[in-house]
């Protein structure tokens, strides 16, 4: 089992910008569209 320092730092484990900053955008997105009202996304 790793062992962290309890911090939220990535020191050692690493992390892709590209990948936090789509989830950001993602969540973002989200909350717009709830405090907005519009309706949900539409599966097709």
């Amino acid at each position: 089992m790793a062992q962290g320092d309890g911090t939220l730092n990535c020191h050692g484990y690493g992390s892709v910008v590209s990948v936090t900053a789509t989830f950001g955008q993602c969540a973002a997105g989200w909350v717009l569209d709830r405090i907005s009202g519009a309706p949900a996304s539409q599966k097709k």
